[in-house]
């Protein structure tokens, strides 16, 4: 679809410039009484009594495991602290798609394309170009697999004054921070 065909949908640069400014101006803080209204919720509709039927844990697992025990010296399980990194970011990036060309990045982290995640900045337009970066193709490419992107969001809070268009064969990943 060209820009001047009747079903084509764009944005004037102007109003993107005005919904960034807006955007940019206006501190986010949230209003009303979310978490009441979401235990409320929980309270009403959470299952008082879990209903799946369940056999009785046994008392001897299987038949020898009580009379020559595990092999551990210690029934007891030591549970250690574990890394809270994201294990996506802290592993190699070593993929790559077969039918794009040699350089395509799949794995686009959008603050390498300069998004500030503060919750302040307008960070639109580098999430736009993590998407589109390189050979990737939108509405012109119908169901085309041939260079996909794993489109990566750091945590923090990125301010969006503008559409998203999420190509086809895009994943949008985060790594969720619950405080």
């Amino acid at each position: 679809m060209s820009e001047t065909s009747p079903g084509a949908y764009t944005i004037p640069p102007e109003l993107i410039q005005a919904a960034r400014l807006l955007a940019e101006a206006n501190t986010l803080v949230p209003e009303g009484n979310h978490a009441d209204v979401a235990a409320a919720m929980k309270a009403k509709y959470d299952h008082k009594h879990r209903d799946t039927n369940r056999p009785k844990k046994l008392k001897q697992p299987e038949g020898l495991l009580s009379t020559f025990g595990t092999g551990h010296e210690s029934n007891d399980a030591r549970v250690s602290k574990r890394d809270s990194g994201y294990r996506m970011v802290d592993m190699a990036q070593r993929g790559s798609a077969p039918y794009a060309s040699s350089g395509c990045k799949v794995w686009r982290n959008v603050k390498d394309y300069g998004a500030k995640g503060d919750s302040t900045s307008d960070d639109t337009a580098a999430i736009n170009r993590a998407i589109t970066e390189g050979q990737r193709c939108g509405e012109t490419c119908g169901s085309s697999t041939r260079v996909p992107a794993v489109v990566y969001f750091p945590p923090g809070t990125y301010l969006v004054s503008s559409p998203i268009i999420q190509y086809y064969n895009a994943q949008f990943l985060g790594d969720v921070c619950i405080s």
